[in-house]
C-alpha cells in the first residue's frame, strides 16, 4: 500500500472472509482513483468483479484493479516465487499482476475499498526522460517474456496478440 493511499475501515476483513468462503489464494477488490489536483474526489475505475481465471479480462480491461486491491496467500507467493522482479524500475507492479493471473483463480469482493491517490509529483506523472522510455522499454519486454514462457494455455496465439497490440 503507498502511504498515501487509503482503504477501507473493512478491507481485511471483507477480504479475509472471502478467502475463507472461497478458499482462494487471491483475492481482490475494485479501485477508487483519485488524481490530486482540483480537489477530494474518487470515482471508481470501472470493472466487472469476474472470477476464475482473469489472464484475458484483465488484457481487455473488463477487470481492473492496483496491486494494493490484492489479498494474497504467502504459500502462494513463496510455491511460485511470486515477488517484485527488482531488476525492474518500472512496471513491477504490472509484471508481478500478471505472473499471479497466470498462476492462479482470483476472487472478488465486489466492492470499492481501496483508494489510490495519483500525485502530480509522481514518478509516474513526472515528465518522461529517455530514461524513463528505456526503462519501460525493459519492463514490457520482460512482462512479454514472463507471460509468453509461464502461460500454458491452449490460446498462446491470441496472448501474443493482445501483448502485441498494446
Amino acid at each position: 500500500m503507498d502511504d498515501d493511499d487509503e482503504i477501507d475501515p473493512n478491507y481485511l476483513l471483507k477480504m479475509y472472509s472471502r478467502q475463507h468462503e472461497t478458499g482462494g489464494d487471491a483475492i481482490y477488490c475494485g479501485l477508487y482513483g483519485h488524481h490530486i489536483k482540483n480537489g477530494v474526489t474518487y470515482s471508481p475505475i470501472n470493472t466487472e468483479f469476474n472470477e476464475g481465471s482473469l489472464l484475458f479480462d484483465f488484457f481487455y480491461k473488463k477487470v481492473r484493479f492496483h496491486i494494493g486491491c490484492l489479498f494474497i496467500r504467502k504459500q502462494l507467493l513463496e510455491e511460485n516465487n511470486l515477488f517484485f522482479d527488482e531488476d525492474l524500475r518500472l512496471g513491477e507492479d504490472l509484471d508481478f499482476i500478471y505472473r499471479l493471473l497466470i498462476t492462479c483463480d482470483m476472487y472478488a469482493v465486489p466492492y470499492y475499498m481501496y483508494k489510490h491517490n495519483y500525485r502530480e509529483n509522481s514518478l509516474m506523472n513526472s515528465c518522461r526522460t529517455i530514461t524513463h522510455y528505456r526503462h519501460e522499454s525493459f519492463a514490457h519486454e520482460k512482462i512479454y517474456s514472463s507471460v509468453m514462457q509461464l502461460y500454458k494455455g491452449n490460446r498462446k496465439e491470441e496472448n501474443s496478440y493482445i501483448i502485441e497490440s498494446k
